[in-house]
């Protein structure tokens, strides 16, 4: 007999792998007859314990209520809804079910907008019939930016098929009746999506999002997946990651990279050396890379003093890098033009030390708008200062 925890069959992905909502992270064990199991790892979205006839399998007792609690977080003072998140191994002393804990409980749900592709090749029979539902939750699994579903069916049945699935209106979703299959397409942004192009969201720096789509509650979307080592990290006054076209494109020490935001796959990256070192501490980078614990800190000039070197718009990333302007491919990262500065051609830009380079960067419609060396400072060194005289406390010295 086969027991699934959890309230239904939801699945999400986890660890690059399509997963029940409710995974069973911690091992059964067993004691008087009894099986222990939990399932859920997250606290918001129900966390399950449940004990089980070791000989029938039936169910003799679920706790499915005190999973989520308004309490106190592990970071300096925070509240928020959470509780018991199974990790590890259970275990029974008496008449005690003791179940291991992760460190934090999670924040974070839904899954549609998950695929890049939906194929069948029989569609009524996987339960694909001229039904408006059944096709507003078909339909609404592709992911934006080109999602697309392949039905086929007998050439009588696939016109039905085409108006359930027009009358479904599912936003932002063509449908075309290709005689012997249905043919449908996300091809754009969902109604409402907003993006995040600059530093400081656009070339306005309005530092707001124009985002109607999020709202609250959150909840889980992925867990998992690639990891953060290519990304620079959150206290070194770094530049924002940006977001357009259903991608997030972030720096690395050396690297700049992109990944999907509904499934958090890694679409590419691409290494160009230097190009975070502004933006954290060299020497305790390769600490931390060597398996030391290191902090790194805000004391480092940042985007604050020279921009952030990226923008990145639906169908360019323009990346400024050793002198050069380089537009990237979004969807490979490959390079696609390279731009430098009129009064300079490549090969002086390479061997003059003291070569002006290119300054901050915004796009306005199909306008790069540049500045060269933008910025002048003090004869003060540049950073931060500690306990001015003047200021009583510590600021920045330059312009």
């Amino acid at each position: 007999m086969e027991v699934q925890g959890g309230p239904s069959e939801h699945r999400l992905l986890g660890n690059e792998r399509i997963i029940n909502f409710w995974p069973a992270r911690s091992g059964p064990v067993i004691a008087d007859g009894i099986v222990y199991f939990t399932a859920g790892i997250w606290p918001q979205h129900g966390v399950f314990i449940y004990t089980l006839n070791a000989e029938s399998g039936e169910v003799e007792w679920v706790n499915d209520t005190t999973s989520s609690d308004y309490v106190s977080l592990p970071h300096g003072g925070a509240k928020g809804h959470g509780g018991l998140a199974p990790q590890g191994y259970p275990a029974v002393d008496g008449d005690r079910l003791v179940v291991a804990g992760g460190r934090t409980p999670p924040a974070f749900s839904v899954q549609p907008y998950f695929f890049s592709l939906v194929i069948s090749e029989d569609a009524p029979a996987a339960g694909i019939g001229a039904d408006e539902a059944v096709f507003k939750k078909v339909l609404n699994l592709l992911r934006p930016y080109g999602g697309t579903a392949w039905l086929r069916a007998g050439a009588d049945e696939v016109k039905y098929l085409t108006e359930a699935a027009s009358a479904a209106a599912v936003d932002q979703v063509s449908v075309w009746d290709r005689e012997d299959h249905l043919f449908a397409q996300r091809s754009g942004p969902l109604t409402g999506a907003g993006q995040w192009t600059h530093q400081y969201h656009d070339p306005r720096n309005t530092n707001l999002s124009f985002d109607d789509r999020v709202r609250l509650p959150l909840g889980i979307l992925w867990f998992g997946g690639p990891n953060n080592h290519n990304i620079l990290p959150r206290h070194g006054a770094g530049p924002k990651p940006q977001i357009a076209g259903g991608r997030q494109v972030f720096l690395g020490v050396e690297t700049i990279a992109a990944r999907c935001v509904f499934t958090g796959r890694q679409l590419w990256e691409r290494e160009f050396p230097g190009i975070g070192h502004p933006f954290t501490k060299i020497d305790r980078e390769e600490k931390w890379s060597q398996g030391q614990r290191v902090m790194l800190h805000r004391k480092l000039t940042g985007v604050a003093y020279i921009g952030s070197p990226f923008v990145t718009l639906q169908d360019s990333i323009y990346l400024r890098h050793e002198g050069k302007i380089h537009r990237l491919d979004p969807r490979s990262g490959k390079t696609k033009d390279v731009f430098v500065l009129p009064v300079h051609s490549p090969a002086q830009i390479e061997s003059e030390k003291d070569a002006p380079d290119w300054g901050h960067m915004s796009v306005q419609g199909d306008s790069l708008i540049t500045t060269a060396k933008p910025h002048i400072f003090e004869d003060q060194e540049l950073g931060w200062r500690e306990r001015d005289q003047d200021l009583g406390w510590r600021g920045y010295s330059g312009t």
